[in-house]
C-alpha cells in the first residue's frame, strides 16, 4: 500500500510540475510576442510586405518559432537584439545549428551576406516540418513519394497521389499485398459505398482531401477572428470576393483548391443577414431565391445599380431597401422577395454563415438540440415534466438548474418525480437516437411517451410512502398524470 501511495504522490507532483512548466512556457512566449511587437513599433524590425495587415510578426508552434521580416539588415539586427533581450529575461536561447533562414526575392550573394550576419544556414524549399513537406509552390509527386513508400511499408503485404493510395488499399484488401488488385471481385468505388448501399463504408482518400478543403472554406466564412482568414481577406480576396475571384495560376495551391469547390460550397452555404457588412448581395445565398446573380443573370447588377461585389448593406439607405423600378420579371421577383426581409442596420449582429443540407438542416445532432430543443425530444420531456412543475426549460443545463431551484427542491417528493422524468427522458431519447443510427428504425412519439410513463411507474413502485398516512410516490405521480 505504501508503494502505491508513493507512486500516486509522485504522479501528482509530476502533473503539477508539467502544468507549471506549460504555464511558464506560455508566459515566456507572451513576453517574446510583446518584445517583437515593440521592436516593430520602434522601427527596429520591418515587416514582410504581406504581414502588415493583419500584422504578423511571428508564428509559434510548440517550441518552434517562425519570425517574418522584410529581410533587410536593419530587421536582422532588430531580430537579433530582441532575441538577446529575450535570453536575458528567460535564459532561453536559439540553437543556430537547428535554425534556418529562408529568403524570397534576394540574389544569392545578398542572401549569403545576410545569412552570415545571423549565423543561420540558408534553408531551401521544399523543406520538412513535423515530417511533412513545406513548400510555397505546388508540392510535386516526387516530394510525396516518400509518403507513398511509408504507407506501403506499414501495410507490408497494404496518374495521382490519391489514386495510388486507393490502389494500394484495394490490393491489400483483395490480395493481402501492395501489388496489383487485378481480379478483384468488386470495384473499389463499390467497396467505398456506405454499408446501407452494399459497401464497406470506406472513404476514398480523395474525398478526405475534398472534406479538408471544404473545412478551409468554412473557416474562411465563419472564423472572423482567425489570423489566416484576416490575411486572406486583406491579400487575396481584397478586390474580388470568394465567389467572383477568377482561378489563375499565381494563386497558392490552397486558394486554388478552395475556388475549385465553388459548386459544392454553393449547394450547402447559406447566410443569415445581420448588419449586412459581410454577406455578398449578388453571390451569397441569403434569400429564398438563392444567389441573386444566378437567379437574375450577369447583367442585373447594372440594371439595379448595385455593383457586382457589393455587400447587402450597400443596397439600403436609412434602414430601407434602395431599389430602382423593376424592368423585368426577375427584378420584380427580387423586389418582392426583399419586402419579406428586414433591411440590415449597422448596429445589428454580424452576418452569420450556415452549412445546411437541401432540406434546411445542418445534418449535425448537437447535445443541446437533442436535449430538448428538438421537437421530437421536447414532445417527450415537456408534457410530462409540466404536469408536476410549470414551464420546464428546453435547454438541458437550464432544465437541471430548474430542477435544483430551492423553491422547487423544497417539495422533495415532487423533486424526486421530476428528476426521474428528466433521467428517463434522457435515457429514452438517447436510446432512440442510437436505434436510428445503428438499426435505421424509429419510434413514433406516442409510443415513446407510453414507454416513459411505464418506466416511471415501474421505478416508483420501489419507493415506499414516507409515513403510513401519506400517499406513496406512485400515488403522487398518478395525481399529476392520471392512469
Amino acid at each position: 500500500m505504501g508503494n502505491l501511495l508513493d507512486s500516486l504522490v509522485a504522479r501528482k507532483v509530476c502533473v503539477k510540475e508539467t502544468v507549471s512548466l506549460c504555464i511558464s512556457f506560455i508566459m515566456a512566449m507572451e513576453a517574446l510576442t510583446q518584445l517583437l511587437n515593440r521592436a516593430v513599433d520602434d522601427g527596429r524590425i520591418k515587416l514582410h510586405p504581406k504581414c502588415e495587415t493583419p500584422r504578423v510578426t511571428h508564428l509559434l508552434f510548440a517550441d518552434d518559432l517562425l519570425i517574418f521580416s522584410d529581410g533587410s539588415r536593419t530587421s536582422h539586427a532588430g531580430i537579433a537584439s530582441v532575441m538577446r533581450e529575450f535570453k536575458e529575461m528567460t535564459w532561453l536561447d536559439i540553437n543556430p545549428l537547428k535554425s534556418e533562414i529562408f529568403f524570397g526575392g534576394y540574389l544569392d550573394s545578398e542572401a549569403a551576406a545576410l545569412s552570415n550576419m545571423s549565423d543561420f544556414k540558408i534553408g531551401t524549399f521544399p523543406t520538412r516540418y513535423l515530417g511533412l513537406p513545406l513548400n510555397p509552390a505546388r508540392i510535386s509527386m516526387a516530394t510525396l513519394q516518400p509518403f507513398l513508400d511509408k504507407i506501403t511499408g506499414k501495410l507490408q503485404s497494404w496518374t495521382t497521389f490519391y489514386a495510388k493510395i486507393d490502389s494500394l488499399c484495394a490490393a491489400f484488401l483483395w490480395r493481402n499485398h501492395t501489388g496489383s488488385a487485378s481480379g478483384a471481385r468488386v470495384a473499389w468505388k463499390d467497396v467505398c459505398k456506405p454499408k446501407a448501399e452494399g459497401g464497406l463504408g470506406l472513404r476514398p482518400l480523395e474525398e478526405f482531401g475534398t472534406v479538408f478543403t471544404l473545412k478551409r472554406v468554412w473557416i474562411f466564412f465563419s472564423s472572423s477572428g482567425s489570423l489566416w482568414v484576416d490575411w486572406l481577406k486583406n491579400h487575396v480576396f481584397h478586390r474580388e470576393g470568394f465567389w467572383s475571384l477568377s482561378y489563375y495560376p499565381r494563386l497558392s495551391p490552397t486558394v486554388r483548391s478552395m475556388l475549385q469547390l465553388h459548386h459544392v460550397v454553393s449547394e450547402f452555404m447559406r447566410c443569415e443577414v445581420g448588419n449586412g457588412g459581410t454577406a455578398s448581395f449578388w453571390f451569397d445565398h441569403w434569400t429564398r431565391l438563392g444567389p441573386l446573380i444566378l437567379f437574375a443573370g450577369q447583367n442585373t447588377p447594372r440594371s439595379l445599380r448595385i455593383r457586382k461585389n457589393a455587400k447587402v448593406i450597400e443596397a439600403t439607405r436609412n434602414g430601407e431597401w434602395l431599389m430602382p423600378a423593376a424592368r423585368s420579371q426577375e427584378l420584380q421577383s427580387i423586389q418582392i422577395e426583399l419586402t419579406t426581409i428586414s433591411a440590415p442596420i449597422v448596429g445589428n449582429e454580424p452576418d452569420k454563415f450556415l452549412w445546411l443540407k437541401s432540406d434546411g438542416t445542418n445534418g449535425l445532432e448537437t447535445h443541446h438540440h437533442l436535449f430538448f430543443e428538438c421537437e421530437y425530444s421536447s414532445a417527450l420531456w415537456q408534457p410530462c415534466a409540466s404536469t408536476v412543475w410549470p414551464l420546464p426549460p428546453t435547454y438541458i443545463h437550464s432544465a437541471a438548474s430548474w430542477i435544483l431551484r430551492p423553491q422547487q427542491a423544497s417539495n422533495s417528493s415532487s423533486a424526486v418525480i421530476v428528476k426521474l422524468v428528466f433521467q428517463s427522458s434522457v435515457y429514452l431519447i438517447w436510446k432512440e437516437r442510437n436505434a436510428r443510427i445503428f438499426t435505421a428504425t424509429s419510434t413514433p412519439p406516442q409510443v415513446l411517451q407510453k414507454a416513459l410513463d411505464r418506466l416511471i411507474r415501474d421505478r416508483l413502485l420501489s419507493f415506499p410512502a414516507s409515513t403510513p398516512s401519506s400517499p406513496s410516490m406512485l400515488e403522487l405521480y398518478f395525481s399529476f398524470c392520471p392512469p
